[in-house]
Formats: structure tokens, C-alpha cells, sequence
């Protein structure tokens, strides 16, 4: 059995497609796994491949699979991370030769469409994959996240409680933006401006704008207010 891999940007009832090169084809950012791949290291690689879009596997949350082609599965992923892609602001680096042997970028264009646009771009069987993922996604913020603002300031490695708080975010679908404080520039002084006091350990969140305290004080908030 070969399987692709595809993630599905979803932001305001749109998803993120590209164009195909020379055709009248859009599609999801996609493609297949190779050799030892996970699923999730696959998406990542045909993602940036695909749009020049660079993205963090743990902002993955996987949808399911679905028979896309004779002997073909495809595996689905959602983006977690608040923020999404401009379709201006990507780039295929991609190509290939086509017969005039010109090198062209495997994609040359992409934008975001409506939901309920989606047969107009995309195969049934992919449209039908995408509606039930995005209305499983929607049905879960509404009952769990209620479209809270998240965000958290840690470390990417070496902290297993920065990945307990994002993998919360992800098992809830709730968006939301981390900050790697060494990515950031943020030193301890820096950081303890932020929240108005000291600060000795990460992560620390916020939800709305307000200051909540670590992975412990996160997840009983959000006990809290799921009831």
C-alpha cells in the first residue's frame, strides 16, 4: 500500500490549495511518504516542498486516512498553529522539466476557497474527506475550545511540558501560538517583563491576553471553563 500525505490549512471557512503547473488541477499541499517517513515527517517535507511554507510537526493533528487511489491512501493532517500561511507569500520549490525542457515549479499558485467551493477545485471523494474533517475540527472548538486565543512561551526541545500544553491545544482544537524563547530572543529578564513578575521555569500561557501560569494552571482552566 503507498501512501500520500496531505495537511489542510483551515482558517474562516477557507482551506488553503495550489495550483498544478500546465493543468487545471488544485490540490491540498500533498504528496507521498519515502523510505522510513513517518506520516507526519512526510507532510512536513512535502509541505515546504510544495510551498516554501516551514512548519513544526507537533502543529500536526491528524485527521485519519482515506482510500484515495486504487492501492493509494491518503493521510490527513489539520495546522494547528494560530497563524496560517499568506497563499501570496508561498513559492513551490518543487520542479520538474516538461517536454520543452523548460524547469518548472511543480505548483505555480495558491489561494485559499470557501468550503462550500470545494468541488469546484478539488476530486468528490477529496472534498467529502475535507467537509467531514472541517466540521469535525469546527464541531470540537465549539464544544471544547470555544475559539480561545492560546498562547505559550517555551522551549521547542527539552521540555516535556511545553509538549504536554501544545498537545492539549492540538487533542482540543484550540489555535494557538507558541514562541520558542530561544528562536524569540527572549532571555529571563525579557520574560518576567512579559508577566509582570518573576519567572524561573516555561511553559508560561496566556489565554485572551491573560496571564494563566504553566501546563498545571492551563489545564485545569480549561477544566474550568468546558465545565
Amino acid at each position: 500500500m503507498r501512501y500520500t500525505c496531505g495537511i489542510i490549512f483551515y482558517r474562516d471557512g477557507q482551506i488553503l490549495v495550489g495550483h498544478t503547473t500546465g493543468q487545471e488541477h488544485w490540490d491540498l499541499p500533498k504528496g507521498k511518504t519515502e523510505g522510513s517517513e513517518t506520516f507526519k515527517e512526510a507532510a512536513v517535507r512535502e509541505c515546504y516542498e510544495e510551498t516554501g511554507f516551514e512548519i513544526d510537526e507537533r502543529d500536526l493533528l491528524y485527521i485519519g486516512e482515506v482510500s484515495y487511489r486504487k492501492g493509494k491512501r491518503l493521510v490527513l493532517f489539520f495546522y494547528t498553529a494560530k497563524y496560517k500561511p499568506e497563499a501570496e507569500e508561498l513559492k513551490c520549490i518543487s520542479t520538474y522539466t516538461n517536454k520543452y525542457g523548460n524547469v518548472r515549479p511543480e505548483l505555480d499558485k495558491f489561494r485559499y476557497i470557501d468550503i462550500e467551493d470545494c468541488e469546484l477545485y478539488l476530486t468528490e471523494r477529496m472534498c467529502n474527506s475535507i467537509i467531514k474533517a472541517v466540521t469535525q475540527f469546527d464541531k470540537k472548538r465549539e464544544t471544547k475550545g470555544d475559539n480561545m486565543d492560546v498562547k505559550i512561551y517555551g522551549r521547542k526541545t527539552g521540555c516535556k511540558w511545553c509538549d504536554t500544553a501544545k498537545q492539549v491545544c492540538e487533542q482540543n482544537s484550540i489555535p494557538m501560538e507558541f514562541v520558542d524563547l530561544e528562536e524569540a530572543g527572549i532571555d529571563g529578564a525579557a520574560l518576567s517583563e512579559i508577566y509582570g513578575r518573576p519567572v524561573r521555569q516555561v511553559p508560561q500561557i496566556f489565554i485572551d491576553d491573560e496571564y494563566i501560569g504553566g501546563c498545571t494552571e492551563f489545564i485545569a482552566e480549561l477544566k474550568k471553563r468546558q465545565g
